[in-house]
């Protein structure tokens, strides 16, 4: 039998009676954080306090591959963001590490009732493997995020049905998605 229970915690503490033992009978919770839901950040899913026990055993080859590393990139980005209020002066890492984060907040932004297929997933987490969503500014990324994959569909279909077909990350693959990212961002985007 599947079940969701739902608690509510008192401002946020998840060391409670209740939430501990709830978390602990689980296979995992998501965590709901009412401060990133007012921020705009939907859906309001807490990347650091949320666990998944068998996420990434059922999770697409070609996601689980480009996605690595994002959950640990984006709590990164969370603390520093958080540390960096004073707005004391940053170094060039911090400010690149804080453009970087900012690409990937507007990454992980789903919008309403709007579901990224596992090749839409695939397109954007390789483009910001390789870096090209920083060089954007956030207007910038909600246009790259829905422009790039109408691109790709219209241009090389080939590819996508070859991310479909294959369900991994081969070489041609890779080397696909280089060559039409440099493309879309050589003939079809003006930042």
């Amino acid at each position: 039998m599947t079940f969701l229970p739902i608690i509510d915690t008192l401002q946020g503490d998840v060391t409670g009676f209740i939430p501990s033992n709830l978390i602990s009978m689980t296979d995992g919770q998501l965590y709901l954080n009412t401060d990133l839901f007012n921020k705009g950040f939907r859906p309001a899913v807490d990347l650091g306090l949320s666990v998944s026990r068998i996420g990434s055993k059922v999770q697409h080859n070609t996601v689980k591959e480009v996605s690595r590393t994002l959950k640990w990139e984006h709590a990164q980005y969370r603390e520093l963001v958080s540390l960096t209020k004073v707005k004391a002066k940053l170094s060039e890492e911090v400010e690149r590490r804080l453009k970087r984060g900012m690409a990937l907040d507007e990454l992980l932004i789903q919008d309403r009732s709007s579901p990224l297929t596992m090749a839409e997933e695939t397109v954007l987490f390789y483009a910001f493997n390789k870096g090209y969503p920083e060089i954007l500014n956030r207007e910038s990324m909600k246009r790259f995020k829905g422009d790039i994959y109408k691109f790709l569909v219209e241009n090389e279909i080939q590819l996508i049905d070859e991310i479909n077909s294959k369900k991994m990350l081969t070489a041609a693959i890779k080397d696909m998605l280089d060559k039409a990212l440099e493309k879309f961002f050589k003939t079809k985007w003006q930042t």
